[in-house]
């Protein structure tokens, strides 16, 4: 019996060190990449279940050896994208499957830095007019609510660009989740995820006068549930960010020359 139990505490240990081990301290850059990557790793190892509560913030913040701002956002993205939940004074929950969002059996950021930008813009062209044209038949009065304040956030913060391109990002994440399509969501995840990549790029090469424009031309037309419309929309707003793909693709490469 005494072997069985120390067997079982050697177990126990076993698995609270790999938990743990999974949520070693961040050394490098690309933040949002590694607090998702390591926060995957850990809730595949812990094998938790839907309705679990994950580590406080602090507790993350302290382990990774990052701010909560950091965790905060990734967070704020799970959420958007339907892994996890916020509870006002109760924590943070696991309320997506695993098996769909997180365990794809590669890195969670599958678009990896030598993707050239402009097969970026082409998958986004291609895939978000449709995302919007569903959203706006099928988001909830919640959803639309959600929409319109990453839109008021990007029209506060237009002297701040960083937190700006941020609230834009969300925006369209929100977009995503409204549409109702889990097949579309898993494709363009990544490809949102490769923009976090981008952002301090972005800030430098996007006009966010027009931006914003074309943000508020996409709500109006998810807000009277004109699908058409919204499909327009988008599609304008993408052919933009293709021109902006385009400029900072030609940046790079001139950088990389001799």
């Amino acid at each position: 019996m005494e072997g069985n139990m120390r067997k079982s505490a050697e177990s126990s240990n076993t698995s609270a060190g790999a938990r743990l081990r999974a949520l070693r301290p961040i050394k490098r850059d690309s933040l949002n990449r590694q607090i998702l990557s390591r926060l995957k790793a850990y809730l595949e190892q812990d094998q938790m279940k839907i309705g679990a509560r994950l580590p406080p913030e602090r507790e993350l913040a302290r382990l990774l050896h990052v701010s909560r701002p950091s965790i905060r956002e990734v967070l704020k993205a799970l959420s958007i994208l339907g892994v996890v939940q916020s509870r006002h004074g109760h924590g943070t929950f696991l309320v997506g499957s695993i098996n769909t969002l997180l365990a794809t059996g590669r890195p969670l950021f599958s678009i990896q830095e030598r993707v050239d930008l402009m097969e970026v813009a082409e998958a986004r062209g291609s895939i978000e007019p449709l995302v919007a044209s569903l959203a706006a038949r099928r988001a909830s009065q919640q959803d639309l609510v959600e929409i319109e304040s990453e839109l008021q956030a990007m029209r506060k913060n237009m002297g701040n660009p960083p937190r700006c391109l941020r609230h834009d990002l969300q925006f369209h994440m929100r977009i995503l989740k409204a549409c109702g399509n889990s097949v579309l969501q898993r494709m363009l995840t990544p490809v949102y995820e490769h923009t976090f990549e981008y952002q301090p790029k972005l800030i430098y090469t996007t006009k966010r006068g027009a931006l914003l424009r074309y943000h508020e031309n996409i709500f109006k037309a998810l807000q009277s549930r004109d699908s058409r419309r919204a499909q327009v929309a988008m599609s304008q707003h993408m052919r933009m960010m293709k021109s902006v793909y385009h400029q900072m693709s030609r940046h790079k490469q001139a950088a990389t020359q001799p």
